[in-house]
């Protein structure tokens, strides 16, 4: 029998049938050839039915008929013998090798399934072309090259591979496992024709359900003049916005692993704190959760912000310009930093928003959140449905365009500006303490907008977000200390308390604080994250250091011990820095109590008034954001939970793929779909949300493995020992890290070696520091490392922010500087 295919001969239709199934991935509604009458039939069914009656049978009486002649006729003559052919060679030989004899058919493995290997070749392709996809400088265009040339270069050596065990393997005469063979080899042909178009490769995903549907909406129709093959005509414009599918993403993202049910116990623990570490633990969560009783609410932060794709000095710049609306979920129990942890909601062009207006181009948007909340989703946990309201905890961005999105006034030197109070602007240049008379309220906000007076009020017209239920906006207690204190109040304290030292009192001149500022050892945690350019004086004099946020983050927790020995200790610009580099600690600070609170309120109101006093200036409007921040604490949280350092990065994925395509056509469009395979390829990894990642490169042998096995109380089997490891995307090391615990004072510890148990948690083997100094001139701790005290195994969670280093006052001392406000108050 001939396959009607590739012309090959078999014995009985079972194998033929088995051939078309596994070689031609043929199934029983395929069309199908009879190569004896040339019939095509479109079922599997009627081919056999056709081959058993017509040829089969036929067959059968054929030979029926040739015996009985022969025993009628003995005489007959026999028919010539046709020579046997002899087996083709194997290709793969070697001069010094033979080729041994094939085992017989008996010794193949049983469990040589192709179908369980190609499934396995088609997820792992899947897979392959995900992660291709998840890197943010590989357009599709690219991808779909990798997949065309890999399949030339790389597939077709392995198929001639293939071949050449096929050939070696017949001499066997094991035809089920040659078909086996020849199976592989049809799968490996063209490896990547499931998905070599992005119709096959979305319908190839939302199969497995790893993508939903984006929703590419119409924001309005309108005639207008274009330029066409060089002549003006007159066309219909479309301008539209993209929303992804947010029940979707809510969907998967919870049911990737026990994460629900872990969010669940991470909340349960965190209403039991001491110490606010959460927005959960403030009030304004409180408030919301009181609408819906004996409801699963989830909260989370919504982000949006504009930026720019091409490039921002070039003729186009501003064109294109991009608006995307982010999420993420504050009371994720891994790390919430984690740009996979941070999604996208939707993407529309600023241009559109500014002509349209926000309630046109976000109602898709609120109509979906209003769902969520209301509604809610169905999630999958442990094999039942659990019903879960998503709750808006906080609207968030950069001070311009959250007032944008809010619709309060855009201008910062307008009468009223602020989102949270009605202090006039006049009042601000000298406010030192929050007014509690002056804060907003759902019943002045309304009457605000019944005299519909955006220069009196700061309101320009109501805010879409009010319709959703647990949302209004002046109660949407949030500051950005990225934006507010490192882009605004650091620039001006620094820039006048230079000018000060160098120009007024010529402590050091400019040569001198450049020499320092380069010079300085900042430490390995730090080194990325340094301005290195020369700073001039008419930066200064322009309020203006030329520093990134991050830079000026460093800068500002490292300046007074770079410059501690050229100015007195009674200065009154130094106290008024020293006192302002703590308050930034305090707003750095994980973990805050209500006496923590009620000193950062102290301190903003000195530095407000020091401000004013000692450089003869006005409070700027990010001055005034700073005294609602004890507010914003107590409602809302640490301020460093929901400041924009993770938001803004996030942009960077867009703005690299932005730089890889030259089409602008539907660029939210493009951006959205880019995103969405990304998210497919986060979701189809193994869950990986484990709270420390080791490297077996670092693994090492301890020299006091006994002691801590004898403390621990447990079998040397189940510990490692390890140089460094990741624990919540912070790298700990034995190479001079230390860490810091914290009960009625400060301590701080050297790691000895990193103790994993059982590949489940992990411990610190420490040696403390003795004899630490602390300097309030410069705010750090004088230390020696080489006296060193007690040995300690420290839990994770007794240990207090970030793990540190020793850094280099310019007079050689040995100090330690935390980045967390830690002193007995």
């Amino acid at each position: 029998m001939l396959c009607f295919l590739c012309k090959r001969q078999f014995n009985t239709l079972k194998i033929l049938i088995q051939h078309f199934k596994r070689v031609h991935d043929l199934g029983s509604s395929s069309l199908f050839t009879c190569c004896e009458c040339e019939r095509t039939y479109q079922y599997l069914d009627r081919f056999k039915k056709h081959v058993n009656q017509k040829h089969i049978r036929n067959a059968i009486k054929l030979v029926d008929s040739e015996s009985t002649s022969s025993t009628t006729n003995p005489t007959s003559p026999s028919p010539p013998k046709t020579p046997t052919p002899k087996p083709p060679e194997p290709l793969l030989t070697t001069p010094t090798e033979p080729i041994p004899s094939p085992p017989p058919p008996s010794q193949y493995p049983v469990d040589f399934k192709f179908e369980n290997i190609k499934n396995g070749l088609t997820q792992s392709l899947l897979l392959f072309i995900l992660e291709l996809h998840n890197k943010s400088n590989f357009s599709r265009k690219d991808i779909s090259y990798v997949q065309n040339a890999m399949t030339k270069h790389v597939v077709t050596a392995f198929v001639q591979l293939f071949k050449e065990l096929h050939s070696y393997l017949k001499r066997s005469n094991n035809t089920e496992l040659c078909e086996e063979i020849l199976g592989i080899i049809s799968a490996l042909r063209n490896p990547f024709e499931s998905y070599n178009s992005e119709h096959l490769l979305h319908r190839l995903l939302k199969y497995n359900d790893y993508v939903g549907d984006i929703k590419h909406y119409t924001l309005c129709n309108e005639v207008v003049a274009i330029h066409r093959q060089g002549g003006l005509t007159y066309d219909e414009k479309k301008l539209s916005g993209v929303l992804m599918p947010l029940q979707f993403q809510f969907r998967k993202f919870f049911e990737r692993g026990n994460l629900l049910r872990n969010m669940q116990d991470y909340m349960n623990r965190l209403k039991t704190c001491t110490k606010m570490k959460n927005f959960i633990q403030g009030k304004l969560w409180a408030e919301k959760t009181k609408l819906y009783p004996n409801k699963i609410l989830i909260p989370y932060f919504v982000y949006i912000d504009d930026f720019e794709i091409n490039n921002p000095l070039g003729s186009r710049a501003g064109l294109h310009s991009v608006c995307n609306v982010y999420y993420s979920f504050p009371c994720h129990p891994i790390e919430n930093s984690k740009s996979e942890n941070v999604f996208l909601a939707a993407s529309l062009k600023c241009k559109d928003i500014k002509s349209l207006g926000n309630d046109v181009c976000f109602k898709h948007l609120i109509n979906e959140l209003k769902l969520l909340e209301e509604t809610g989703i169905l999630i999958e946990v442990e094999g039942k449905s659990e019903e879960v309201h998503f709750v808006i905890a906080l609207v968030t961005g950069d001070n311009l365009g959250l007032n944008s999105f809010l619709n309060f006034n855009k201008s910062f030197s307008s009468t009223s500006f602020c989102r949270l109070c009605k202090t006039n602007k006049i009042e601000c240049h000298k406010q030192v303490i929050e007014n509690s008379a002056s804060m907003r309220t759902i019943e002045n906000y309304e009457d605000d907008l019944d005299l519909n007076n955006p220069a009196l009020t700061g309101i320009r017209s109501e805010c879409i977000l009010n319709e959703i239920p647990s949302f209004h906006v002046v109660s949407n207690y949030y500051a950005d200390v990225m934006h507010d204190v490192f882009e605004g109040i650091c620039h001006y304290n620094f820039c006048h308390a230079l000018l000060y030292f160098i120009q007024q009192m010529k402590y050091f001149d400019i040569s001198t604080f450049n020499l320092r500022k380069t010079h300085f050892e900042y430490g390995p945690t730090e080194i990325e994250n340094i301005h290195n350019a020369v700073i001039e004086l008419k930066h200064i004099q322009k309020m203006k250091l030329k520093m990134s946020a991050r830079q000026m983050m460093t800068f500002t927790l490292y300046f007074l011990i770079m410059m501690e020995d050229l100015v007195p200790n009674d200065d009154p610009v130094w106290n008024f820095l020293v006192n302002f580099v703590e308050i930034v600690d305090i707003l750095l600070c994980f973990e805050i109590d209500d006496t923590t609170i009620n000193l950062l309120e102290h301190k903003i109101k000195k530095h407000n008034s020091d401000f004013v006093i000692l450089f003869n200036d006005t409070l700027k409007p990010k001055f005034h954001n700073l005294v609602h921040y004890p507010t914003i604490i107590r409602q809302s949280g640490p301020l460093r939970n929901f400041w924009c350092f993770k938001y803004e990065s996030f942009h960077r994925q867009f703005k690299i793929y932005s730089n890889c395509i030259t089409s602008r056509r539907n660029i939210c469009l493009s951006l959205c779909k880019k995103y969405e395979y990304r998210f497919a390829y986060n979701i189809s990894k193994s869950d990986n949300n484990t709270l420390f990642t080791v490297n077996n490169l670092h693994q090492t042998e301890c020299n006091y493995a006994t002691l801590i096995r004898n403390k621990l109380n447990i079998n040397m089997d189940c510990l490692k020992f390890f140089d460094e490891m990741i624990y919540k995307g912070v790298r700990y090391s034995c190479k001079g890290y230390f860490v810091s615990t914290f009960e009625n004072d400060i301590a701080f510890y050297v790691i000895l070696k990193i103790i994993v148990i059982n590949n489940e948690s992990v411990r610190l083997f420490c040696q403390k520091l003795r004899d630490v100094e602390f300097k309030e001139h410069f705010i750090g701790y004088l230390v020696d490392t080489t006296n060193l005290g007690s040995i300690s195994i420290l839990s994770m969670n007794d240990i207090v922010g970030p793990p540190i280093t020793v850094i280099k006052s310019p007079r050689g001392q040995t100090i330690l500087r935390p980045k967390e406000f830690f002193r007995s108050i």
